[in-house]
């Protein structure tokens, strides 16, 4: 008994055409998500741009305030209320070290 067998030819234009659409596909895939992910920090960008403008400003109305309260005028102000004088060569509270010798 004779048996036919077909002839098994791999086409080499097939196997391309298959691996170069596979190849297609998973890099439409990746360029998704990288689009996605860009798209993501440049959001979070602009709301950290926001947040940080919104500290700064704060920040400047609190040195507005600091500076209000130290001005010289006050300050002098706060002297007199309290009779202080000012001291030209202040002496200042030092720690002091007590060595003991037995």
């Amino acid at each position: 008994m004779t048996i036919i067998r077909q002839k098994k030819d791999i086409d080499l234009l097939k196997v391309w055409g298959t691996v170069l659409s596979i190849t297609v596909a998973c890099v439409a895939i990746a360029g998704i998500f990288s689009y996605n992910l860009v798209v993501n920090n440049s959001h979070e960008m602009t709301q950290r741009k926001g947040d940080l403008r919104d500290v700064e400003v704060k920040n400047a109305e609190l040195k507005g305030k600091l500076y209000e309260l130290t001005e010289a005028q006050r300050v002098q102000e706060f002297a007199v209320k309290n009779n202080l004088i000012v001291e030209k060569n202040p002496n200042y509270v030092k720690r002091q070290v007590v060595s003991i010798n037995l």
